[in-house]
């Protein structure tokens, strides 16, 4: 129970990562829309070289992200699957931890609404939570 758990979080993890990073790789109307509808961003008229090149590096992370993910959940060895979760707990925490420590430089890139925020910051501190405890439950 405790192994299929955290494949669905890899999977699930997996789905997200390249789901995110061909939209933010894609036009900028599909970085537009996945921004929106998942984290209410608001992004500048015109999207500049240097925030075009952090976007860009951010879709490239996301891909082979995703491709760890999918690794740690189709492979028989429970010590990478264990290894694959631990780090995810740590970026899910360090993802909630940048969203309290830089709030006002997150609020000044994106305009977001600090409840939206606390919303993500919650889920990213929960979700990172669980799968410390899941990868922790693992046999390896």
């Amino acid at each position: 129970m405790i192994n299929s758990m955290g494949t669905y979080i890899l999977v699930g993890s997996f789905a997200y990562h390249i789901f995110a990073g061909l939209a933010v790789l894609g036009p900028h109307s599909w970085t537009r829309i996945f921004g929106k509808k998942l984290y209410d961003l608001t992004f500048p008229d015109q999207f500049g070289p240097q925030y075009d090149i952090c976007l860009k590096a951010l879709g490239i992370f996301a891909l082979t992200l995703s491709a760890f993910c999918l690794r740690g959940a189709i492979v028989e060895d429970l010590a990478y699957r264990q290894f694959t979760l631990q780090t995810l707990a740590a970026l899910f925490f360090g993802r909630a931890l940048f969203r309290i420590f830089r709030k006002d430089l997150f609020l000044a890139a994106y305009k977001i609404d600090l409840k939206r925020s606390l919303i993500n910051i919650i889920f990213n501190l929960v979700l990172a939570s669980f799968t410390l405890v899941v990868s922790f439950k693992i046999d390896a």
